[in-house]
């Protein structure tokens, strides 16, 4: 993984904790469907919409299936009004659903990174790897269906095929 990318992302994630919790807009646009709002937008990304494509900016509201893309420069976090923030790095490509009452962030392609903080169920999904998120933040990236994961702090479940561990936080990554 980008050494460069992941010192840095560390440090924003802490500067994005206090938008972890809902903001006003949440409430009055919780009627129309978003679940969670872009905090940061630096570069040119998409959000993917059914069959309708958007050029990204801060402060687009997500919805539940909404995918987000990101160009060869951009970096793109958004924050789910009860669930993680979630920090997509350049080429990457997400999509966020909800599965009963569990969030799924989906990385198809690229390199993302979950901080969750423990007070809803989140589950960090590549092709068959998935990762259970508790109170933790996990770096996952995928290319061409290999996959890696890295629990940077806090505690997570791996689930792989039939394998389910427990990640410690070590400075290693598990490749699967």
């Amino acid at each position: 993984m980008n050494s460069r990318w992941q010192t840095g992302m560390l440090g924003f994630a802490l500067l994005l904790l206090p938008v972890v919790s809902p903001h006003p807009r949440a409430n009055a646009e919780a009627t129309n469907g978003y679940v969670g709002t872009v905090t940061l937008c630096q570069g040119t990304s998409w959000l993917r919409r059914g069959n309708l494509g958007y050029t990204l900016v801060r402060a687009a509201g997500i919805r539940v299936g909404d995918a987000i893309e990101t160009g060869a420069n951009a970096t793109v976090a958004f924050s789910i009004d009860d669930g993680p923030v979630v920090v997509v790095a350049p080429q990457s490509y997400v999509v966020l659903t909800r599965a009963n009452s569990t969030w799924e962030v989906h990385l198809v392609e690229g390199e993302t990174r979950c901080i969750h903080d423990g007070n809803s169920s989140c589950d960090l999904l590549a092709g068959k790897c998935g990762v259970a998120l508790e109170r933790s933040i996990v770096q996952l990236e995928s290319r061409q269906q290999h996959v890696t994961v890295e629990l940077v702090a806090g505690s997570a479940k791996l689930k792989s095929g039939r394998e389910t561990r427990y990640l410690v936080p070590n400075g290693l990554s598990v490749q699967v």
